[in-house]
């Protein structure tokens, strides 16, 4: 028998185990996939994810300074972003809000920061320019018994993970950056900070030296009361140092109205949610368009439902509240800056007075010339203090309004919302189930092919079927008188 009546044979064994196995599978094959469709969504359980997107806004100068040695290894801004979400400082500030361990009943603290670090999916979309981050949490089976609860739940802890996240990656860039903008502006604080404790220290001093006058005797200074005087310039000087904290506050309140807080008006959707800037409206109206969102894309509804119309008429009343509550606060801004600077006229006008009446007491209080030599200096020592603070105070304003923050470069675009289903979904069950369906089919059609090869004959179910051609057959007829 030549090769190719060999592959014919084959062939045509092949094609009659798959007949007849074809034919069983057809009774047989939808129960199994029904069977099977049932397990896995009863039993396979499902994961729930919930994403938010973040604008990210590169700082100018982001190329400089601590980022040299990240452009030296190639690593780029948004891979940094990327990082910083999966690392485990992350992970454990989200894990403190949503308390995981105790959901899962994990063992240890570590295992739910594992769970999320394993879970947080962080994407940069170069399309959209946006950086998304997604949270996946395991939840029970589709169909599993007694589970909506346990789901409902698994999908708002996805979501407030999501945003928890988002709020962590604000916080961080806020107060750990290392670029040249955050750096920038933690150093000012800091440095505002020393000056406001140097001037207290330089006060208290003063103040401690004006007290120890009080305990001069008359045969030091024989000449005046020194306890009656020296009380008198004790307060002059605690009239100095109030009046003085209050010019420096009134001027940077001033700076700060007609600055800060007129570009943050103008910028309202960008403001962190704890920022106390009109927060209550601000968070009314975010309520309002979060639950708007909910009914119109995580529910479907329609847009003439009464659920969705009631909602979108609450998202117009707050935003006109949030509106009518800027008009307001545009117009008490401008009255209160107007009162502020008249205040500001008043209280220097009232430092310059306390100033005289320190001079002329100072004057008329009679030392011995070291402590009159040490007032000088502890004098001289609070003015460049306070000198100081007001400079330090109006460099770190302007530092703040020209400098973009860690947390302002970094803006939610949209909020996580609950996520509608889990995955793996129905039509993922559907083709696994038809695969496992096929499993037993496969496996007895070459279990059958593999007999019958060995045995070189078609078993007796496949006798309407020819083993050998019926060439084959005459040519081996003629064959056999020869023999």
């Amino acid at each position: 028998m030549s090769q190719n009546d060999e592959l014919i044979l084959y062939f045509d064994l092949l094609a009659a185990v798959v007949r007849k196995y074809v034919r069983l599978w057809i009774l047989v094959g939808p129960a199994l996939f029904v069977a099977f469709l049932i397990l896995m969504l009863l039993l396979f359980p499902q994961t729930y994810e919930a994403t938010v997107s973040l604008s990210v806004q590169h700082a100018p100068n982001a190329g400089s300074g601590s980022s040299g040695l990240s452009a030296l290894l190639g690593q780029t801004s948004q891979e940094k972003y990327i990082g910083v979400l999966k690392s485990r400082r992350l992970a454990e500030e989200v894990e403190k809000q949503i308390h995981l361990k105790s959901f899962y009943h994990l063992r240890t603290e570590r295992d739910a920061d594992d769970l999320l670090m394993h879970h947080v999916v962080p994407v940069d979309n170069a399309n959209d320019g946006l950086l998304y981050v997604s949270v996946r949490l395991p939840g029970p089976a589709r169909w599993a018994l007694g589970a909506d609860l346990r789901r409902t739940q698994v999908k708002e802890l996805a979501a407030k993970a999501a945003n928890l996240y988002a709020i962590a990656l604000q916080h961080y860039y806020a107060t750990s950056d290392n670029d040249r903008d955050s750096v920038l502006l933690r150093a000012g604080q800091r440095e505002l900070e020393r000056a406001q404790a140097a001037y207290h220290r330089a006060s208290e001093r003063l103040m401690a030296f004006v007290q120890h006058l009080k305990g001069i005797t008359p045969d030091e200074s024989p000449s005046v009361d020194t306890a009656s005087t020296s009380g008198a310039l004790e307060s002059l000087y605690t009239d100095y140092g109030k009046t003085a904290a209050e010019i420096s506050a009134l001027e940077k309140t001033n700076t700060l109205l007609r600055a800060g807080v007129l570009k943050q008006l103008s910028h309202l959707s960008e403001l962190p949610a704890d920022d106390p800037l009109l927060r209550t409206a601000r968070m009314n109206l975010a309520l309002a368009e979060n639950n708007y969102n909910q009914l119109v894309y995580a529910q479907q509804l329609s847009p003439t439902n009464p659920q969705v119309v009631q909602a979108r008429a609450q998202v117009e009343l707050a935003r006109k509240a949030l509106q009518q509550q800027e008009k307001g606060y545009l117009y008490r801004l401008d009255t209160q800056y107007i009162a502020n600077q008249a205040r500001l006229k008043a209280l220097q006008a009232q430092e310059n007075r306390i100033l005289g009446l320190i001079k002329l007491a100072a004057q008329h209080l009679f030392v011995r010339r070291e402590l009159s030599t040490q007032l000088a200096l502890l004098e001289a020592n609070q003015k460049l203090a306070l000198a100081t603070l007001q400079t330090v105070e109006e460099e770190a304003v302007r530092l703040r309004l020209s400098t973009v923050s860690g947390k302002s470069r970094i803006s939610v675009v949209d909020s996580a919302l609950p996520p509608r289903t889990g995955s793996p979904g129905l039509l993922t069950f559907g083709a696994l189930s038809f695969i496992l369906a096929l499993l037993p089919l496969g496996y007895f059609i070459v279990r059958g092919y593999l007999r019958a090869v060995a045995e070189r004959v078609a078993p007796p179910e496949f006798a309407e079927e020819a083993v050998l051609p019926k060439a084959e057959q005459a040519v081996e007829a003629e064959r056999l008188p020869s023999r």
